[in-house]
């Protein structure tokens, strides 16, 4: 049996911080999660678990209208990470300071629509096609 895990935190301080999780979410939870980062700083993660224990996930945060996705799965004993790219920013792109990390900024978004396509495809099938990370 697969479990389905959605987790989120939502503001960047207290009390304005909050955050949960909740098993087996629907497709409005998780939307609605989604929604509230697109004006909020934070995370929304949606964690895969399959009858072997073999895990995968799917992550963004949020930060003054940008974004960073990443999605982690188990391949041949690694964890292998796989991000959306900014296709406006030429390799080798620059180093910025990101919800609290430096991160190179070709792999910060701004496309919204994108993040919702990301999360559909992962929630329905439990995988992201390559056309959308790499």
């Amino acid at each position: 049996m697969h479990t389905l895990n959605l987790s989120w935190v939502i503001g960047n301080s207290f009390p304005k911080k909050s955050g949960g999780n909740i098993d087996f979410p629907s497709w409005s939870m998780v939307t609605e999660k989604l929604n509230r980062i697109l004006v909020e700083t934070g995370s929304v993660s949606l964690g895969l678990t399959n009858e072997n224990h073999e895990a995968k996930s799917l992550q963004v945060r949020a930060e003054n209208g940008q974004y960073l996705v990443m999605f982690g799965f188990h391949f041949e004993g690694d964890w292998i990470v796989k991000t959306c790219k900014n296709k406006n920013i030429e390799p080798p792109g620059e180093m910025l300071g990101f919800c609290g990390d430096m991160w190179n900024s070709q792999i910060v978004i701004s496309d919204s629509s994108l993040i919702f396509l990301v999360f559909e495809e992962f929630f329905l099938t439990g995988n992201v096609s390559d056309k959308y990370v790499s």
